[in-house]
């Protein structure tokens, strides 16, 4: 059975001190004595105490949290793009919850439930194959959460969204191909998945 985790306020009870002086001792607040914070510092590890940092963030406002939805993780597509996602948020101070709506709409609604249970600051989404609608992400609308899609999206929605044009890379290619002297051009391509 797993152990019940040592809270701020099991912390503040067993030293005898307020909740707010063992927050402002885990935080170093300056107001704060040498030996306090120590005792603070020596008592949480002894208790194996781990900061709730979405309860910090939900009263600060923020939760420093993006949600990332993909069809699936496996293959190197969006393997690269959450590595990509990541790698920028990291740096603008925000963590990333992934999810997989494994090419189910039911499951990539069930993903938005959770996104939004868990204060996303905004969501990045690759449609399910089988998304023919909007609907489940009205309420992420409502809530005015940035709502960016990429490389999947419906057509006719007006939502911000980053897809590559195929047909335009390929003309690209191909005219910069024929320009530099190419006469027997090939393209080898795959399921898409």
């Amino acid at each position: 059975m797993a152990r019940a985790k040592a809270s701020i306020s099991d912390l503040a009870k067993q030293l005898g001190v307020s909740v707010s002086t063992i927050s402002r001792a885990l935080s170093d607040h300056p107001t704060i004595s040498a030996a306090t914070k120590k005792k603070v510092w020596k008592l949480a590890q002894e208790l194996h105490y781990q900061p709730n940092h979405m309860a910090a963030g939900l009263r600060k406002g923020r939760s420093n949290l993006l949600g990332v939805i993909v069809p699936h993780i496996d293959g190197h597509f969006f393997t690269m793009v959450v590595k990509g996602i990541e790698t920028v948020a990291t740096k603008a101070g925000f963590n990333v919850m992934i999810c997989q709506s494994n090419e189910d709409v039911k499951h990539e609604q069930k993903n938005i439930e959770s996104l939004l249970s868990a204060q996303v600051e905004g969501i990045l989404v690759s449609l399910a194959r089988n998304t023919l609608d909007f609907k489940h992400f009205d309420k992420v609308r409502k809530q005015e959460i940035p709502l960016v899609f990429f490389d999947r999206v419906l057509d006719g929605l007006d939502v911000s969204a980053v897809v590559i044009d195929d047909r335009e890379g390929a003309y690209q290619s191909t005219k910069h191909l024929v320009a530099q002297g190419c006469r027997r051009i090939a393209h080898f391509g795959g399921l898409c998945t």
